[in-house]
C-alpha cells in the first residue's frame, strides 16, 4: 500500500448544505471518507478542491463507489486530470457510458464503458503503486458484509465497488462475487480508520431522497441509451415472454430504492462510526444516473467545504488545527 497504512481485508435533505460535528478526539493523520451516491458523487471532486485550495492534503482515502473513483484518482496523482475530464462533460458524453447494454442474468450493463472512461484518469496499477493509502468499499453478495478492498489491481478494485445490482454485473474477485458497496458502507469511516487515519471528514452524499421517481428527472439522452438496441429489447421480450416496461423506468425504479436504502445506512454508518466531521453537500435534487449535472455537484462539495470553515463551530472543532495545519 503506497506509504503505510493497512486495511482489513476480510471484512437529510440535500435542500441545503448541512456540516456536523462530532467530539472525536483529533490525531496526526488526516483522512477522508468519500460516499457513494452515483452522480451526486461528483460532489467530492468539489470538496477535495475547496480543501487543496487551503493547503489541506489528505493523508489517506477510503471511497465507496463514485467516492472509490473520486478518491483513486486523488490518491493515484491524477486527481488534476479526472477534473479537467469532467470539465468537458456533456450529455453526449455521459450517454455513452451506458451503451454496452446486454441483457444478462446478473446485470444490464457490462461496464467495459464506464471502466474506459475511468481508465483515462486512473492509472492500471496496484494499490501499492499509489502515492498514498487508498481503500475502496464493495459488498459480499454471498454474506452482505462489506469488503475491503486495498490489495491487488485499483481499477478492479473500482469495478467492483461501482457495481450497482441490476445496473451492473458482479465482480468475481478472491472467491467472493461482489456488488456496489454503497449496499453495506455507503460512507467508509471505518475503512478510512483502518488505513491509518486519526481523524476523518466524512462527506455523505446520499443525504436525501427528493427525487422520489427518478425516471421524471432522468436525461433523456441517458433513458436513450438504457433502452437503446432491438437486440436488448428483444432478449427481454424472449426472457418475460411478454412486452416490457421502458427500461428507463426500471433503471429509475432500481436505482431509487437502492438509493433509499443507502440513505437510512448512510445515516447510521455516520452515527455509529462518529467521524470528527461530517459533511452532506446540497445534492440530493440531483438523480442517481444524471451525470449531465458535473457543475451543479461539485459546486455542491466546494460550497460544502467553505461553509464548513466559516461556521462558527469551526474555531473550536476537535482537530482544526491540524486541518489547518496540513
Amino acid at each position: 500500500m503506497g506509504k503505510g497504512g493497512t486495511c482489513d481485508a476480510d471484512r437529510r435533505s440535500g435542500k441545503g448544505f448541512r456540516a456536523v460535528w462530532t467530539p472525536t478526539p483529533g490525531g496526526a493523520g488526516f483522512g477522508v471518507a468519500l460516499g457513494s451516491g452515483g452522480a451526486r458523487g461528483l460532489a467530492h471532486v468539489g470538496v477535495l478542491q475547496a480543501l487543496l485550495e487551503r493547503g489541506i492534503r489528505p493523508a489517506f482515502v477510503a471511497g465507496t463507489s463514485m467516492g472509490a473513483i473520486v478518491g483513486a484518482a486523488y490518491a493515484a496523482g491524477t486527481f488534476g486530470k479526472l477534473a479537467e475530464i469532467l470539465a468537458s462533460m456533456d450529455a453526449a458524453k455521459a450517454t455513452a457510458l451506458f451503451l454496452d447494454v446486454e441483457f444478462m442474468k446478473t446485470g444490464l450493463v457490462a461496464g467495459r464503458r464506464v471502466m474506459d472512461f475511468i481508465s483515462g484518469f486512473v492509472p492500471d496499477v496496484g494499490f501499492e503503486d499509489l502515492e498514498i493509502p487508498f481503500a475502496a468499499l464493495a459488498t459480499d453478495l454471498r454474506t452482505g458484509d462489506p469488503v475491503c478492498l486495498s490489495r491487488g489491481s485499483v481499477l478492479s478494485a473500482i469495478r467492483a465497488s461501482i457495481s450497482i445490482p441490476g445496473v451492473f454485473t458482479p465482480v468475481r474477485r478472491d472467491g467472493a462475487l461482489l456488488v456496489d458497496g454503497g449496499i453495506s458502507s455507503p460512507v467508509p469511516v471505518s475503512a478510512a480508520r483502518r488505513l491509518g487515519a486519526t481523524t476523518v471528514l466524512a462527506v455523505n452524499v446520499d443525504n436525501g431522497t427528493d427525487c422520489l421517481y427518478e425516471s421524471r428527472r432522468l436525461p433523456r439522452p441517458v433513458s436513450k441509451a438504457i433502452n437503446a438496441g432491438e437486440r436488448f429489447r428483444d432478449a427481454l421480450r424472449r426472457e418475460f415472454g411478454r412486452e416490457t416496461p421502458e427500461a428507463g423506468s426500471l433503471l429509475s425504479v432500481l436505482s431509487q430504492t437502492i438509493r433509499i436504502c443507502e440513505n437510512r445506512i448512510a445515516q447510521w454508518e455516520v452515527s455509529r462510526e462518529r467521524p470528527d466531521w461530517t459533511l452532506e453537500p446540497a445534492v440530493g435534487n440531483i438523480p442517481t444516473m444524471d451525470f449531465t449535472r458535473v457543475d451543479d455537484a461539485i459546486r455542491a462539495g466546494r460550497d460544502a467545504v467553505e461553509t464548513l470553515f466559516s461556521a462558527p463551530e469551526a474555531e473550536t472543532a476537535p482537530g482544526c488545527d491540524l486541518l489547518a495545519s496540513t
